[in-house]
């Protein structure tokens, strides 16, 4: 290769370096000539744009006070004038009310006064009198006189302000002054109120009759005129060379366009310029909002061409109205360009100036390089040389046989370097008999490894493995170790691929390995393996860690087996350490939180869930933090309520308890979450049970008594009727006698509700049954109610009141399901089924009626579909959860069933079925009365005298022969003193421990020939169960008594 000069080569360098820092220089001030050109032609333009755009704001602005002025006067003077009008008003009052006062009544002086102020108008005809009293009466309004003598207390302007009120509050505070408020101008009393003004009134009190004399105008007075005088001073205002105003009305009629008067008083709120730019609504808004800058497309005053517009756009809103002006943007480029070419012109001479200058400047630096380079090129020739000769011989150079710096620096580094060597040769050969020593008198096995494998080790390493000889372990760590290593991986390629990273990265690497002793037996070790330089060997040193490995195992056994049991529990495990983070969490904290492991881990669990008591729901103030302050354990067993990730409520029971490590030292606190939202929901339902026990016990009491006092007034009505020989009065007791037959079903229904046992069943049709609750529960809905039902339907024996609650529970259900919406639709279906022996629902072979009710609703979800018979289980706001539990009860008391089909988001279909029934019988209305026997002897027994006696009078007047006995020991007396009764009327009661049972039963074989009616207030009494079918019993009566009731059933039991 050949040599090149160092001189030359220093000449070349310093010569390029300098050409390229030249063409960069040169380039760059250039362009920022350039750049600033550009810079400052841009900045003038927009210079320019400035100053006209504030030349537009100040012309606008200058007109906008002009304009302010002239409306700021025409609103002052409306308030001059209306209060000389009223003060006018005023002095006409009082000479009226001095003149007659004490000739004419206050009443005549009123009037006097109205009259006279009455007719009288001003302002162009605008303007009129009107008087108020202090409590808003309308004295006087000329303009709506129908309206005199009403209260205008609460009337209001078009902004809700009460007018009347201000003039009162007005008059009270200072006597007179001016109320403003806003109202229509009579034109446009049919627009909104956008379209009002502002309206000023003056009143002043007249104490005389505590009067409120006042007038208005509005605020700017004549409007129109005001407008007129406006645009006037628009279109004469003028600037410059061809400005000018325009102005249009907030709806978008222009009112003035000097340069196109043919578009005045032409709406051009939709005009829109060769841009496609709605112009006028754009201004409109500017306007609307406080008023601003704009920019639009028009037609060129000279040549009609459509050019770029800058302007200023003011809003007038006391008018209803906007106006501004602009300038075209060409007539701002024009005089710019005068201005641009001045900068052109400058940028291009500095341009030349540069370029000359660095042109002489690099001449002038190439001269001196070439006579540098001359003088380095001899002293590097003379240093060289010396260099030569100190290898050769080994000896320092001389540091003076040159004169340049650098070069004597580089000679003094060489014989420094030169020193360091022989030094460093001493200290290598001292370095490596010390190391030699420490490795083979080493307690500790170490060894010495290639790529190859074991080199060299000492006693200890052969020791360690049980060997005797050192060539017994100098071969590749593989053969002295099993096949594979604990972890998987073959011995042999594993060790390989640790050595060849070692000698790649010329480092270290710490790592457990397991090797084989001579007698086979594995041994653990802790390897550490050393790359040392220069001799390019590794370093191994062994230390024995069988017996940790060994107790770690043990423990991760213990550990795993303590997992295990903690992930099977039901109970959610938390382990919290000091800082209050969550280390742990088993499979029953995610079921309870709805919180994953991942999610929980490293949180702060005072932050991970929130709890908060059942009773207050206040937030739990106890936490894991107070047990790690005070080390004693926490429990909350009564439970809290939790909200989990899915937002369901749940209660659950807490224990927090304290962990020590060796019994003192505490390490962290765990938490036991137990899930008790079922024990809890189930007392709170218990309770609630009891509760309603409570109320039905307490409800059936009252009735009873209720209908003790039926009973009576019933009996003594029917008496009072029998003997009431005026017509008009009997239709009032008749009235009186509907009336406690209609409180007679109020308390039956009190007493059905209380009792859930026996049923008062009668024949019925179904369908009516279905109809009447289906139009109750729809009649203010939109749904459509559909009823299908077979020809002949099978009556069933039922009681009507729980079936009609019944199906008013399953309306109600698909009602609130289908969201009362137009789509809404129950179709209801009522058929005879027939049920063999193997029907499916577990019900009696037998005639049935079958009931299917379908909503298109938002159906069920199948896992609450049994949940929703459950008492008090709802999912609806402001429901009790009672209706389909008492309705399914209800059903199969009667012997039927009750079921439900469902699918979410479709509909669902409740299915009832009810035995039919075969009617045999007649009716007592089918039967043929009987003239009264007045032979007849009737016993009555109850314990209510008042019930007794009432029943008494009544038989006694129908004529026959009444005994009547507080209890069963007297009437079993009479009775076996040989007196004979055909009836016996028993009310249910007690005397002395003997019940309707024992007194029926003990005096059975003395009633030959009697008959006994046994009076109920309710029919579920359940200890008539037993006797109500023996042959003596004739019929059960229902207190209060119905004398037509009493008397079929005399007439029946006569048959």
């Amino acid at each position: 290769m050949k040599n090149i000069s160092i001189k030359k080569q220093f000449i070349f360098i310093i010569g390029l370096a300098f050409l390229v820092q030249l063409i960069i220089l040169v380039t760059f001030l250039l362009f920022s000539q350039y750049q600033y050109y550009k810079d400052s032609t841009k900045l003038a333009y927009r210079q320019e744009i400035k100053t006209n755009k504030d030349k537009v704001r100040r012309e606008v602005e200058q007109l906008h006070s002009i304009i302010g002025y002239e409306i700021k006067k025409n609103k002052q003077e409306v308030k001059r004038k209306t209060r000389r009008r009223v003060y006018e008003a005023y002095d006409i009052a009082w000479s009226i009310f001095n003149r007659y006062k004490n000739e004419k009544s206050l009443h005549e002086i009123k009037n006097m006064i109205i009259t006279a102020l009455r007719d009288i108008r001003f302002f162009n005809g605008r303007g009129y009198y009107f008087i108020d009293s202090l409590e808003g009466e309308v004295i006087m309004y000329p303009v709506r006189p129908s309206q005199e003598g009403e209260s205008y207390l609460n009337l209001t302007d078009v902004e809700g302000k009460p007018v009347v009120q201000a003039f009162i509050d007005t008059v009270k505070n200072n006597y007179e002054g001016y109320v403003k408020y806003k109202t229509f101008i009579p034109e446009n009393r049919s627009v909104s109120s956008k379209a009002s003004y502002n309206k000023i009134s003056f009143v002043k009190f007249f104490e005389p009759f505590n009067w409120i004399i006042g007038t208005g105008d509005y605020a700017y007075g004549n409007i129109k005129e005001l407008k007129e005088n406006v645009i006037n001073i628009i279109d004469s205002k003028r600037y410059g060379e061809n400005g000018y105003f325009f102005a249009y009305n907030y709806s978008g009629e222009c009112l003035n366009l000097p340069p196109d008067r043919d578009k005045e008083q032409i709406n051009m709120i939709d005009y829109t310029n060769s841009k496609g730019t709605p112009v006028i609504k754009k201004a409109l808004e500017i306007a609307k909002n406080g008023g601003g800058f704009m920019t639009w497309y028009y037609k060129s005053l000279s040549d009609n061409k459509s050019i770029k517009k800058i302007g200023y756009i003011q809003g007038i809103d006391e008018l209803g109205m906007f106006y501004g002006t602009g300038v075209y943007v060409d007539e701002i480029s024009s005089s710019f360009k005068k201005l641009q070419e001045e900068y052109k012109n400058i940028t291009f001479s500095n341009s030349l100036v540069i370029l000359f200058t660095l042109l002489i400047a690099y001449g002038v630096i190439y001269l001196l390089t070439r006579n540098l380079a001359k003088r380095l090129g001899k002293d590097i020739d003379m240093v060289a040389d010396a260099f030569d000769v100190s290898l050769k011989d080994d000896r320092l150079i001389p540091e003076n046989i040159t004169r340049m710096s650098e070069l004597s620096s580089l000679i003094k580094s060489f014989n420094t370097t030169l020193g360091e060597k022989h030094l460093f040769n001493r200290i290598a050969k001292e370095k490596e008999r010390q190391f030699t020593s420490l490795f083979e008198k080493s307690a500790e096995p170490m060894l010495i490894i290639n790529k190859d494998g074991i080199v060299d080790c000492n006693l200890s390493a052969v020791e360690f493995l049980g060997y005797k000889l050192k060539r017994e372990i100098l071969k590749h760590p593989a053969f002295i170790s099993p096949e594979k290593q604990p972890y998987g991986r073959n011995s042999f390629e594993s060790y390989n691929e640790i050595i060849d990273e070692i000698y790649r990265k010329k480092g270290s690497k710490k790592f457990e390995w397991v090797h084989l002793k001579s007698d086979g037996m594995p041994v653990h070790t802790s390897t550490v393996l050393a790359f040392i330089e220069p001799q390019n060997f590794i370093l191994c040193t062994w230390r024995d860690i069988t017996k940790r490995v060994e107790a770690e195992r043990a423990l991760a056994y213990e550990k795993n087996k303590l997992s295990a049991m903690l992930q099977s529990i039901k109970d959610a495990v938390v382990i919290v350490d000091l800082d209050c983070n969550v280390v742990y969490t088993n499979n029953a904290f995610t079921k309870i939180t709805g919180l994953s492991g991942d999610e929980a881990l490293g949180k702060n669990f005072d932050n991970l869930l929130s709890f908060y008591e059942l009773n207050s729901g206040k937030a739990e103030i106890f936490s894991t933090k107070n047990v790690l302050h005070s080390g004693k354990s926490y429990s909350n067993l009564n439970g809290l309520k939790i909200i989990d990730k899915q937002g369901v409520e749940r209660i659950v029971s807490k224990v927090i308890t304290p962990i020590r490590q060796d019994g003192e030292r505490l390490t962290g606190v765990v938490v036991v979450l137990r899930d008790v939202t079922d024990n809890v929901i189930f007392q709170q339902k218990k309770s609630k049970f009891a509760s309603l026990q409570s109320i039905a016990v307490f409800t059936g009491s009252m009735a009873h008594e209720f209908n003790n006092i039926l009973t009576g007034i019933l009996t003594n009505t029917y008496l009072a009727k029998q003997h009431c020989h005026n017509e008009r009065a009997a239709e009032f007791i008749t009235k009186i006698e509907q009336s406690v037959f209609q409180a007679t079903k109020t308390t039956n229904n009190l007493l059905q509700y209380t009792q859930t046992g026996t049923l008062r069943k009668n024949t019925a049709n179904i369908y009516e049954i279905v109809k009447d609750i289906s139009d109750v529960v729809f009649s203010d809905s939109r749904i459509t109610v559909n009823i299908d039902k077979s020809t002949e339907l099978w009556d069933v024996d039922i009681d009507k009141v729980k079936i009609s609650q019944v199906f008013n529970s399953i309306f109600l259900n698909a009602k609130q399901s289908v969201k009362d919406s137009a789509a809404g639709r129950v179709d209801v279906k009522i058929s005879n089924v027939f049920m063999n022996k193997s029907n499916g629902y577990d019900l009696k072979e037998g005639k049935y009626l079958c009931v299917d009710i379908t909503d298109n609703g938002t159906g069920v979800p199948r896992d609450i579909r049994e949940k929703i018979f459950e008492p008090y289980f709802t999912t609806r706001k402001n429901n009790n959860g009672v209706g389909l539990f008492h309705a399914r009860n209800i059903v199969v008391n009667h012997g039927g069933k009750m079921i439900l089909s469902s699918e979410k988001n479709k509909g669902s279909t409740f299915s009832v079925f009810l035995p039919a029934f075969d009617d045999y019988f007649l009716s007592a209305g089918d039967m043929k009365p009987s003239d009264r026997d007045s032979s007849l002897r009737f016993m009555i027994v109850d314990d209510n005298v008042y019930d007794r006696e009432s029943l008494k009078n009544v038989l006694e007047f129908l004529g026959y022969s009444v005994m009547s006995v507080a209890g069963y020991s007297e009437a079993s007396k009479l009775i076996r003193a040989g007196e004979c009764y055909e009836f016996i009327i028993a009310a249910l009661c007690s005397d002395n421990g003997m019940n309707f049972e024992d007194f029926l039963y003990s005096e059975k074989p003395f009633l030959e020939g009697s008959t006994v009616i046994i009076a109920v207030e309710k029919p579920e009494e359940d200890y008539i169960q037993s006797v109500k079918n023996d042959e003596k019993i004739a019929a059960l009566i229902h207190k209060p008594f119905k004398m037509g009731e009493l008397e079929r059933i005399i007439k029946t039991v006569k048959q």
